[in-house]
Order: C-alpha cells, then sequence, then structure tokens
C-alpha cells in the first residue's frame, strides 16, 4: 500500500461561527473517522494514519482538513469515503457526520500520493 494524502478544502458559509466549526471537527468528526477508519481490519480497504485541521491564515473561513491514509487513490477518493472499507457498514453513521460538516460550508476532495 502506498501512503496517500487527502485533502478536503472547506470554505465556511459567511453566517457559520468558525469557532462551531472547529469544536465540530475537533470533538465530532475527526474523532468519529479515527474511531471509525484508523486501523486494518478484514474489512479495511484503506486505513486512516493522521488528521490535521489546518486554518487558512491568509483567508477567513478557509479550511483544509488533511487526513493521511495508507491504501488505493481510488479508495479514499468518493467525497462520502464509500470505498474505504469493503461494505456499507459504517456508511449510514459517516453519511451523517457528513451532512453535518455540510451544513458549515462547501467542501471539495483531492486525493495526492506520495512520491518515492
Amino acid at each position: 500500500m502506498s501512503a496517500l494524502i487527502r485533502h478536503d478544502a472547506i470554505k465556511l458559509k459567511p453566517t457559520t461561527n468558525e469557532d462551531d466549526f472547529i469544536k465540530f471537527m475537533t470533538e465530532t468528526c475527526m474523532p468519529y473517522f479515527k474511531k471509525t477508519y484508523k486501523g486494518l481490519t478484514r474489512i479495511t480497504i484503506s486505513n486512516l494514519k493522521d488528521q490535521k485541521l489546518l486554518k487558512d491564515a491568509t483567508a477567513p473561513g478557509r479550511f483544509i482538513w488533511v487526513s493521511t491514509w495508507d491504501g488505493t487513490e481510488v479508495s479514499i477518493s468518493d467525497a462520502s469515503f464509500n470505498g474505504v472499507v469493503m461494505t456499507s457498514v459504517h456508511e449510514a453513521a459517516t453519511k451523517e457526520v457528513l451532512k453535518k460538516l455540510g451544513g458549515f460550508g462547501k467542501r471539495t476532495v483531492a486525493v495526492f500520493s506520495t512520491v518515492d
């Protein structure tokens, strides 16, 4: 498996409070993904290694949620993380977390692989 880096760029809605967004990411979203997608199991296609939330210092309301994975590019490129595991066991809960995230603003996804 190759090391992959996923960037979820998030542009907050003008009415969104940044502190509320940061609290949601650090207390709900990122812990959920750590619990759900970190570690190898019998159904794992890609394994979450680490994640960070970055705030754009020059543009208010812009963030990047960076996650590092072991796995395949195609498995983590879906905006809903549908390809990360071989079953839909986490699909409903993940969809709910991402729906709440979407309430804060617009999210776009880019996946990069490391060059060895």
